[in-house]
């Protein structure tokens, strides 16, 4: 009887508790003084310790701006490694718990993010934060991965990007946690949008915050910013940065004193121009040029400030309005020459590796990732520098010969687009630096199977038996090197698109079984061409296997067997587009023969980059560029098994070696001879 009375009244004192801290009047300090107060951090293996001010100096202003009643919303754009998350969200969930108890959500970019959000920081900060821990509520249902529930009255949801989630219910506080990487319209308009709404009832006392890395691709490289503190017009954070008061950080040079803007992106390091910087890097090494360059000039007075001047620059440094018009939102745009968990040479080894796998690739996503990541500012395609008219391409090709190897082609690769009665087939040889030349370009319009005394029309989607002429026509073709031997040179792959009419697929799937069986496999790959969104950041090429429910792999007796590889069209074009523009011949150079016509370099043309990637608007002809990209695309389909990206040059496999020690030169008596079956000419019921 004593227990139970005991125990009732501990209870009693709970719900005293409980109510005295809802009725607790709201603590008068600023975000970043509660922080420092009761904002514990504890990261497995990192730091371990209270929140410090002094770590982060530019994140003050924007948590203090967080309980402004002169704001409605707090844009912050920057780079990773800026303490950004950190100081806007997790501190900021701090600072309502213990000071400003109020119904707050936070949205992340996925479901998935959310719950790893809650999980590895949320959770953490609370045990590891008395003051916060303290307040949480004793009742087990309140405390949950997607919903946490404190004894002052405080609330904290934890959502993803959906009409549902966005929607019925009012929040003091709504944050938006790396807004470029959600979708631009969740259902119903745009995340930003739908989240003000959210804390509208709460008048001036209501705050959205949103913050993230730019993520946007910019393409029109022309663009000059019509204001100092103006970001390029790309949507996104800096987007609606662009619809704030626009404050760029500001250090103070300490040599003159004056004051200078750390402007987004690598300009205050005064580097060398692209060629040039790659150029050096393949002498010196990325390390060795990175660190050369790893200082700054003074734009005042022009003296030389290093790195461990950073830290000191920052502790002394401002944010500034571009102007003092009244706008109800403050926006914030960070450059990464300021993050504090990044050196400058760190900073500039990213850009100088990724510029160098660009000049030897040609793919463009390590520079994007840099640029958006550790720099703080949009990506724009090589692309984007102006479009090349087919005049120009045609203006610049060359006489090496008609279907001849010319010296300095180490592989062939063949490319086919399956058309509704034809294949069009294209040959192009790669070299040292992937320079490359068009080497076939030929229609593909008769069948094997006689119909009425003669040859029938190809009909690749009616008759399995039609893929057979890509035998001896494309996959076994030979051609002559530029020597004065009567060497010829085979094609090591033949890349196929998968796509078409009804029909097309099964029998790809068919034929690909065919040249597997005969051993041929390595030698024809099919391919299928996606648009991913621009922020999923996937690869050029990814294996693959068709669908398991796909009518055409069963019927064809391929699942589990056949690789399919998925193309994304974007990055593969946009580098393609690259290389096009490249002026002189060495890495990514693209020669052409002279005998082909204008129509080659019109398809060439005939795509426009887009916002949401390439696009022929004028539906014309673009088969020339598509079978480029499918070339470069089968390229990188054979480094897949060998350095993921990159041929060692100075110790080539066989099949891109020199021609006299190549797996694929031989001469015309002791050509290779690949197995593989041939199918009878015969006739068959069109299905």
């Amino acid at each position: 009887m004593r227990d139970a009375v005991v125990l009732a009244k501990g209870r009693s004192m709970d719900v005293v508790r409980d109510i005295a801290e809802i009725f607790r009047p709201p603590r008068r300090v600023s975000v970043s003084e509660a922080a420092e107060a009761s904002v514990m951090i504890a990261t497995p293996g990192g730091y371990a310790g209270k929140w410090a001010g002094d770590q982060t100096p530019y994140m003050i202003e924007p948590m203090n701006l967080i309980n402004s009643r002169e704001y409605e919303s707090e844009i912050f754009a920057g780079p990773a490694r800026t303490g950004k998350t950190q100081a806007l969200l997790d501190c900021a969930i701090g600072y309502v718990v213990t000071c400003d108890p109020s119904d707050m959500l936070v949205v992340h970019m996925t479901e998935e993010s959310a719950r790893r959000y809650s999980r590895l920081r949320v959770k953490r900060m609370i045990a590891n934060s008395p003051d916060l821990r303290d307040k949480m509520s004793k009742h087990s249902h309140d405390d949950n991965v997607l919903g946490k529930y404190f004894r002052n009255g405080t609330a904290l949801i934890l959502a993803w990007p959906s009409p549902t989630q966005l929607s019925a219910q009012d929040y003091k506080y709504v944050f938006l946690s790396d807004y470029d990487r959600m979708p631009d319209d969740c259902g119903e308009g745009d995340v930003y949008s739908l989240a003000r709404k959210r804390t509208q009832t709460f008048m001036s006392g209501g705050m959205t915050v949103a913050e993230s890395s730019p993520g946007r691709d910019f393409t029109d490289a022309s663009w000059e910013p019509a204001t100092p503190h103006e970001a390029p017009p790309v949507g996104g954070i800096l987007g609606l940065y662009n619809g704030g008061d626009r404050r760029i950080w500001h250090w103070n040079c300490p040599d003159c004193g004056d004051s200078f803007p750390v402007i987004p992106g690598l300009d205050l390091f005064n580097l060398p121009k692209q060629a040039i910087l790659v150029a050096e890097v393949r002498e010196n090494g990325v390390k060795d040029v990175a660190e050369k360059y790893s200082y700054i000039a003074c734009p005042c007075c022009g003296v030389r400030i290093n790195h461990d001047q950073k830290n000191n620059m920052n502790l002394g440094g401002f944010w500034k309005k571009e102007s003092d018009k009244a706008n109800s939102i403050a926006s914030y745009w960070l450059g990464g020459a300021a993050a504090k968990f990044q050196t400058w040479t760190s900073l500039l080894e990213k850009e100088l590796g990724a510029l160098h796998h660009l000049a030897t690739t040609g793919e463009q996503e390590k520079l994007k990732a840099t640029r958006n990541t550790d720099q703080g500012i949009p990506y724009v395609p090589e692309s984007a520098s102006g479009k090349l008219s087919a005049k120009e391409l045609q203006d610049r090709s060359e006489d090496f010969g008609k279907r001849v190897v010319p010296e300095g082609v180490r592989a062939l690769f063949a490319s086919v687009d399956v058309q509704a009665h034809k294949f069009v087939c294209q040959v192009q040889g790669i070299g040292v630096g992937s320079e490359s030349w068009i080497i076939d370009r030929f229609d593909i319009a008769i069948s094997e199977r006689e119909s009425h005394g003669e040859m029938a029309i190809l009909d690749p989607a009616g008759y399995k038996e039609d893929w057979n002429v890509l035998l001896d026509r494309v996959i076994l073709k030979r051609y002559p090197v530029a020597d004065d031997t009567d060497r010829t040179m085979g094609v090591i792959m033949t890349v196929c698109d998968s796509g078409g009419k009804e029909g097309v697929t099964e029998n790809a799937y068919h034929f690909w079984k065919r040249t597997h069986e005969a051993g041929l496999s390595g030698r024809f790959n099919l391919i299928k061409g996606e648009r991913p969104s621009p922020k999923t950041n996937k690869p050029m090429v990814s294996r693959t296997e068709p669908d398991k429910a796909s009518t055409a792999a069963r019927n064809a007796n391929v699942v589990g067997v056949l690789p399919l590889w998925l193309l994304n069209t974007t990055t593969l074009k946009d580098a393609v587009a690259a290389n096009l523009k490249r002026a002189e011949p060495g890495d990514n150079y693209m020669h052409f023969p002279h005998w082909l016509e204008e129509w080659f370099y019109s398809e060439i043309t005939a795509e426009t980059r887009g916002d949401k990637g390439w696009e022929n608007l004028a539906r014309a002809r673009n088969e020339s560029f598509d079978l480029i990209c499918y070339a470069k695309a089968g390229y990188l389909i054979k480094l897949d098994g060998y350095w993921k990206g990159e041929v060692n040059w100075d110790s080539p496999p066989a099949w891109a070696d020199v021609w006299d020690n190549n797996s694929e030169v031989s001469a015309l008596d002791d050509k290779p001879t690949p197995t593989r079956t041939r199918s009878r000419r015969t006739m068959r019921m069109k299905r």
